[in-house]
């Protein structure tokens, strides 16, 4: 099946893109049907760096609790799985965060493999989302590189999109006075603030919308955005 990864940055609006499908695609209840349908499973994965916590993840998601009285192998968490999303008529898998639960080589070549496998075994798509280091992990696996197309959310730039984005962005913050949050010059101050990263520049309008308030100004100015006491993503220290 063709498969997605999709890559970008911290911040770069990765989740709020699988929220979005996600919404238009959730579950809906049918008190005529024995199971719920799910057409479209997403999870988060986890942080801990193991198949089982990966499977358990995707149990959880279907209200599967782990059995009480033995700890499953990952194989009979797997048959589990695949029996259920069969059911549930489950027609797409979505793992956001997905670089985060591969962290050691060993762990990583396991976790590769029980991909595959769900991928082999339910023949449905697969989106992987995270950072650069996911499609580095996927392409340390030829087939999986070669099943994975890499989607890349590219950093936003000056121009009419970024100019779309911030006059919808200026009519939700709803000031008193126009701010004009398009014209060329405010453009380039949120980038060079936010380092074109969606998140970052809802952020920084938040803030400067929330400080102009404050003040009784409301309106943003490109001075009132570089009195900001905000940080590029760049400048601030990796935890």
């Amino acid at each position: 099946m063709p498969n997605i990864a999709l890559i970008g940055e911290s911040n770069s609006g990765k989740s709020e893109l699988l929220n979005n499908f996600y919404r238009r695609h959730e579950a809906l209840p049918d008190p005529n049907a024995d199971l719920m349908h799910i057409p479209v499973l997403k999870i988060q994965a986890p942080n801990e760096s193991r198949l089982e916590s990966f499977y358990e993840e995707i149990l959880a998601a279907i209200f599967l609790p782990p059995k009480l009285h033995s700890r499953e192998s990952a194989a009979e968490q797997r048959r589990r799985i695949v029996a259920a999303l069969r059911s549930l008529g489950t027609k797409m898998l979505v793992v956001d965060e997905a670089h985060s639960m591969m962290t050691g080589k060993k762990t990583q070549r396991l976790i590769l493999n029980g991909i595959k496998y769900l991928a082999n075994e339910l023949k449905i798509p697969i989106v992987l989302a995270g950072t650069s280091d996911l499609l580095s992990l996927l392409n340390s696996d030829r087939q999986l590189a070669n099943r994975f197309i890499p989607v890349t959310l590219k950093d936003w730039s000056f121009g009419m999109e970024l100019g779309s984005l911030l006059l919808t962005l200026e009519n939700h913050i709803n000031l008193k006075h126009k701010s004009d949050l398009a014209s060329e010059p405010i453009q380039r101050q949120i980038l060079a603030m936010s380092e074109g990263l969606l998140g970052e520049i809802i952020d920084v309008v938040k803030l400067a919308a929330e400080v102009a308030i404050k003040s009784g100004k409301e309106k943003i100015t490109v001075e009132s955005l570089r009195q900001l006491n905000f940080s590029p993503p760049s400048r601030r220290p990796r935890r």
